[in-house]
């Protein structure tokens, strides 16, 4: 199965994958709710 392999990923690409889409959700996040509180 797919998820199990991110889930205990131990080859740096995966980690490095995970690391960058964890930052753009949070950026994502982080932007619309300084949006919204503008």
């Amino acid at each position: 199965m797919r998820w199990r392999r991110w889930l205990m990923a131990n080859s740096h690409k995966d980690v490095g994958t995970m690391y960058l889409i964890a930052g753009m959700w949070s950026g994502i996040g982080g932007f619309s709710l300084s949006w919204m509180m503008r």
